[in-house]
């Protein structure tokens, strides 16, 4: 087990990185960040990891709806309780468990719903970071 949220960032970004899935850690939001955004297929997919304080991690993931077309809460060291699924199912937020090894990094629990606050222009300049050559520096982080 790792002992920050960061670790698991850390894992999960050099995890796709080598899968060859455009990748960033700490990808702006207004004034904000996202812990992962990935592309997947045509779609962004954004990620908040929180080994504690539930509410506050699925707080942040509703902020990275305006950037992503879908945005998850990964919870990477328990079940997520009954209240946590409610929340995140009313509020379209995905829930992930993060897996170990070297496959792909995340189990879906609840899937995500397409974000309806989406602003082009915040997700296209998510869209766009993804694209640059600057992002492969990350690569090695």
């Amino acid at each position: 087990r790792r002992s920050s949220d960061l670790a698991y960032v850390r894992d999960a970004y050099i995890r796709l990185r080598k899968k060859g899935i455009p990748s960033i850690w700490e990808a702006p939001i207004m004034g904000r960040s996202a812990d992962l955004v990935y592309l997947e297929e045509n779609d962004l997919i954004t990620i908040e990891f929180k080994l504690t304080d539930w509410r506050k991690g699925l707080r942040q993931a509703r902020d990275h709806q305006i950037g992503g077309d879908f945005a998850y809460l990964c919870v990477p060291n328990r079940e997520p309780s009954e209240a946590l699924r409610l929340a995140a199912n009313e509020s379209g937020i995905g829930l992930l468990r993060f897996t170990e090894g070297l496959g792909w990094p995340f189990e879906i629990i609840l899937p995500a719903l397409r974000s309806t606050l989406t602003w082009s222009v915040i997700r296209e300049q998510l869209f766009g970071r993804l694209k640059t050559a600057s992002n492969q520096r990350y690569a090695t982080a």
